[in-house]
């Protein structure tokens, strides 16, 4: 399933993550209404293998990886100009594909 260009709320998440065939997210240029922090704490995509996350616009990113992806494989995050971190939890339970920074080095 590919979302691109909207704003979703942290409840819509989880609706999205109880669809029981999904098994790979794309989401693009989305705004998580909640603001800076991306709360997934009481979230679960029960099937997920795989996670892109392109342009998203969220600095923090709350996350338990274990019980919010209990099977994800890949997490690929890219064009990233806000976030200051991932949760360093997804070394261990999935391979990070790619990283690319849109932060410019200050002068």
């Amino acid at each position: 399933m590919r979302l691109q260009w909207l704003s979703l709320t942290c409840n819509t998440l989880s609706r999205i993550g109880r669809l029981p065939n999904l098994e790979e997210l794309i989401l693009e240029d989305t705004i998580i209404e909640e603001g800076k922090e991306w709360n997934m704490e009481d979230v679960t995509f029960q099937n997920l293998k795989s996670l892109k996350l392109d342009g998203m616009r969220f600095s923090e990113w709350k996350v338990d990886a274990e019980k919010s992806f209990p099977v994800l494989e890949m997490l690929d995050i890219t064009t990233y100009d806000k976030l200051m971190e991932h949760p360093r939890q997804f070394w261990r339970y999935c391979v990070i594909r790619a990283y690319q920074s849109m932060v410019q080095p200050s002068a």
